[in-house]
């Protein structure tokens, strides 16, 4: 299913049942062939519900979660720092990071084909 960027559009993540089945649970999409980045230590390939790493600030070098940081964009005097790659210039979350995961488009896979079902034939 394809919606457009609208706030309507946003409620299909809001939805709790369809056809009486409750305790859905819908996430957001994902682009394909990236690995999601955790939110709590900044690397790739886990969620921060699963991480037991430090934590980590997305917007500078320091060991403490993003929330906690009192860095603020609009009194900022330096750019960013990146905690993978301990360069300034970008946040952890730039997907131009050296260090963050390329986009690997997936390979075409052909439709499995199923076997011809035998005849049977019934001894009466």
């Amino acid at each position: 299913m394809l919606l457009d960027h609208s706030a309507a559009a946003k409620d299909v993540f809001n939805i709790k049942a369809v056809c009486s089945i409750s305790g859905l649970r819908v996430e957001p999409p994902r682009k394909r062939g990236t690995p999601g980045q955790c939110h709590r230590c900044q690397l790739y390939g886990h969620s921060a519900r699963n991480c037991r790493a430090r934590p980590r600030c997305v917007k500078c070098l320091g060991d403490h979660g993003t929330a906690d940081c009192a860095r603020y964009r609009a009194t900022a005097s330096e750019p960013p720092s990146c905690v993978l790659c301990d360069s300034a210039g970008h946040p952890a979350n730039y997907r131009g990071c050296p260090r963050a995961p390329r986009h690997q488009p997936r390979a075409p896979t052909a439709p499995a084909l199923r076997p011809a079902r035998a005849s049977s034939t019934r001894a009466s």
